[in-house]
C-alpha cells in the first residue's frame, strides 16, 4: 500500500530525524499558539464579562478559560492531523488520478467551522457543552448578529487597506469596541438561555 508505505518511510530510515524534528516543531507551534491565545484572548473575554455582570476574579477566569482552550486545542489538534492525513493521501491519489477530486477539503472547513461555533459559544460561561443549552434559534441569532458585525468591521477595515499606516492604525483603534460588544454579546445570550 503506498500510503502506509510513504508514513513507514517518514518514520524510520534517514527521513526519522528530520520527521521527529517536523513534529516537535509543529508540537511548540501549538504550545505557542495556545500560550499567545489565552495571553491575548483571556482578558479580553474576561473584560466582556465584566461588562456582562459576570463575577469572577481575573485570576479564576483565565485559569477555567487555560483549562478549557486546553481542550479546543486538543480538538483543533485532532482536526488538522485528520487534514493533513487527508491531503497527503489526496496528493497521492493525485498522483494516479489528476481529476480527482479533493472531498476532504471542504469536510474539514466545516469541522472546523463547526468548532469554532463550539468555542465561541463556550466562552459564555466557560463550560465546554455550553451550546447544547442553547436554544437553535437564539443561537442562530447571535451567530447571525455576531458574522455581521464582524465582516462590516472587516469590510471597513479593507477600506483603508491601502491608507498609510497610521490611518490603518486608526481605524483598527476606533472600531476595537465592535469586537468587545460582539464578546459581550455573546455572553448575555449565552447566560440569558
Amino acid at each position: 500500500d503506498l500510503q502506509t508505505g510513504l508514513l513507514a518511510n517518514l518514520f524510520e530510515g534517514t527521513l526519522q530525524p528530520l520527521t521527529m524534528k517536523l513534529l516537535l516543531l509543529m508540537l511548540l507551534l501549538f504550545v505557542l499558539l495556545y500560550i499567545v491565545y489565552v495571553i491575548i484572548q483571556g482578558p479580553a473575554w474576561y473584560l466582556a464579562s465584566k461588562i456582562a455582570d459576570q463575577q469572577s476574579s481575573l485570576g479564576k477566569y483565565l485559569a477555567t478559560f487555560a483549562k478549557l482552550n486546553l481542550l479546543w486545542l486538543l480538538f483543533f489538534v485532532i482536526i488538522k492531523m485528520l487534514d493533513i492525513t487527508l491531503g497527503l493521501r489526496y496528493q497521492l491519489i493525485k498522483k494516479f488520478s489528476p481529476l480527482a477530486l479533493n472531498v476532504s477539503a471542504p469536510i474539514v472547513t466545516v469541522l472546523f467551522v463547526i468548532l469554532g461555533i463550539i468555542v465561541f459559544t463556550s466562552y459564555g460561561r466557560l463550560r465546554a457543552l455550553e451550546f447544547l443549552k442553547i436554544p437553535f434559534l437564539r443561537m442562530i441569532g447571535m451567530l447571525f448578529v455576531c458574522v455581521v458585525l464582524f465582516l462590516v468591521l472587516w469590510f471597513i477595515i479593507d477600506l483603508f487597506a491601502s491608507a498609510p499606516f497610521e490611518a490603518r492604525v486608526l481605524v483598527q483603534i476606533i472600531f476595537l469596541p465592535i469586537f468587545v460588544l460582539v464578546r459581550t454579546y455573546s455572553i448575555r445570550v449565552v447566560n440569558s438561555s
